[in-house]
């Protein structure tokens, strides 16, 4: 290989580190913490500019990354989305009929196992920077740190961060 070849080969690998970031609605950051990297080191392995080590593939590849795909540009099947089962189907079509009320209430219930009673269980407490319309600045697969003042002990993850 000469050095066009690699230069090609680095931005065709940083590209797809790229897109699998996004498919798993991960933000830099979060990204670079998965692989014990960071922010700025994840930037460079997007534009090509160098690529992850063997030992940060494995972190990756451990967060759910394909690297076959990331490596070669040929996804293996593990990246294709789950099957839901009927019941989560229906779940999941209503939830996202429901309005931002009720959806509140449904997250409430999920994280906390059981409705909010008092103003200070609300999930704007559990879940900073959520708003009730159905989008959030939190990322899936953030872990948001439990506090004192909400009433869920543990971490919760946004998604699905293995």
């Amino acid at each position: 290989m000469n050095l066009e070849e690699i230069k090609e080969l680095r931005e065709a690998i940083g590209a797809r580190i790229k897109q699998e970031r996004k498919r798993l609605g991960l933000n830099q950051a979060i990204f670079g913490e998965m692989a014990n990297a960071k922010n700025r080191t994840v930037i460079d392995w997007e534009k090509g500019v160098s690529t992850p080590t063997g030992d940060q593939l494995a972190c990756l590849e451990d967060a759910g990354v394909d690297l076959l795909y990331v490596l070669t540009g040929t996804a293996t099947k593990a990246t294709e989305l789950p099957v839901l089962a009927p019941d989560e189907e229906l779940l999941l079509e209503g939830y996202r009929k429901m309005g931002s009320a009720k959806r509140r209430s449904v997250l409430e219930i999920v994280i906390a196992g059981k409705p909010a009673k008092k103003q200070k269980d609300k999930l704007s407490k559990i879940l900073p920077g959520f708003n009730f319309t159905g989008e959030t600045d939190v990322q899936v697969g953030q872990v948001i740190k439990s506090g004192a003042k909400n009433k869920v002990k543990g971490d919760f993850v946004m998604g699905n961060k293995k």
